[in-house]
């Protein structure tokens, strides 16, 4: 059976005349919902567990600072079995972050009121001729407990360029 006009092309109804229905209606409309799966019940149980344990006044601290894989083996030990790439998506889902270790400590801070000695060398460290510039630098080194200080100091600062090897 051919359409109306066209040698060769048949609509969609003209083609499933046999069928008892037509194929195009019947494709729904609407969105049909669908019951939640396996993975997402699992999904919801877990957020519970696991933000009721964020939650909580005794454990609550240490599990916010656990990341995706010491919250799995901490899982994992409170009878869970659950995959590690499943914390690692629920964790990226909700937005929850581990504790993150070895930032940079500020150790010295500045004082505004204080007057600033020039410059002398303006941040060039490399003399003229031996034994012209003289480098010194106070640091302080914090110690259990303490700090302490250390300072260098360089008296024979080279000419540039000049061959330090000797």
């Amino acid at each position: 059976m051919e359409g109306p006009g066209f040698a060769g092309v048949s609509s969609p109804c003209v083609r499933c005349s046999l069928s008892t229905v037509c194929r195009s209606a019947r494709r729904p409309t609407t969105r049909i919902a669908k019951t939640p799966t396996r993975r997402q019940f699992r999904d919801t149980e877990l957020v519970e567990i696991i933000t009721a344990a964020r939650e909580n006044t005794k454990v609550g601290r240490f599990v916010q600072t656990l990341g995706s894989r010491k919250l799995w083996i901490w899982l994992r030990g409170q009878g869970h079995d659950v995959a590690r790439c499943t914390v690692e998506r629920i964790m990226r889902q909700q937005g929850w972050e581990g504790a993150r270790y070895g930032s940079k400590h500020k150790t010295t801070i500045a004082d505004d009121s204080h007057v600033r000695y020039p410059d002398l060398v303006d941040r060039r460290f490399y003399a003229s001729a031996p034994n012209r510039l003289w480098v010194a630098d106070f640091t302080y080194v914090p110690t259990a407990g303490t700090s302490a200080s250390n300072s260098f100091l360089k008296r024979n600062a080279l000419p540039s360029g000049q061959d330090t090897s000797r």
